[in-house]
């Protein structure tokens, strides 16, 4: 078949009675790399999806799969699990969050602290306002707080301060650096509870 493709430019000119040339014996020579070119691909194309069927279909052994598993493992072991929503720290934020979202929504109904009538109602609110966000917050502060102590955290506002002392025996809510080192106390837990010692 391969010779008579080869000799088809010939017979045709030889039939027309033009003799062959240099050109003719060229084409023929292309058309046999090409028809060999392409056969070899298909071969190497069907040998490549045998070679990955076999791969894909073959059976491991017990090393193999032993192997896979241990590498499995150690991935796992290496990849650090998701910090959950209720972490310590994230609960303090939360809290924190809180608070200061209950006094700003307090300050909007405020008095204005212009007059000295005005003072004394601004002084009632205040006492009004502080006891309702510390009988609404007490609390959870104190849980909080607890479960920090008892990660050995250093929960003393600035090193002395109780927050037990803040919130129940002076029956208040928690005030300017006060609240400020209760959201700071986040910080010296990390995302799966354990202490953080910060060094400044």
């Amino acid at each position: 078949m391969f010779v008579h493709l080869l000799r088809s430019p010939w017979l045709e000119r030889k039939g027309d009675g033009v003799p062959p040339s240099i050109t003719d014996g060229i084409f023929g020579l292309v058309l046999f790399l090409m028809l060999l070119g392409g056969g070899s691909l298909v071969c190497h194309l069907v040998a490549i999806d045998l070679r990955s069927e076999i791969t894909l279909h073959a059976p491991a052994d017990a090393g193999q799969l032993k192997a896979l598993e241990e590498c499995k493992g150690s991935l796992a072991a290496n990849t650090p699990k998701p910090e959950s929503p209720n972490s310590l720290r994230r609960r303090v934020w939360r809290l924190a969050d809180q608070i200061q979202q209950f006094w700003i929504a307090k300050r909007k109904d405020a008095p204005s602290p212009n007059e000295d009538q005005q003072q004394q109602k601004m002084q009632k609110w205040m006492t009004v306002s502080d006891r309702e966000c510390n009988d609404k917050f007490k609390d959870k502060i104190l849980e909080l707080v607890q479960e920090l102590d008892a990660r050995g955290v250093n929960t003393k506002v600035h090193g002395w301060l109780d927050y037990s002392a803040i919130v129940v025996q002076n029956q208040r809510c928690l005030q300017g650096d006060e609240f400020e080192a209760f959201r700071e106390l986040g910080f010296h837990v990390d995302a799966y509870d354990n202490r953080i010692d910060i060094q400044f």
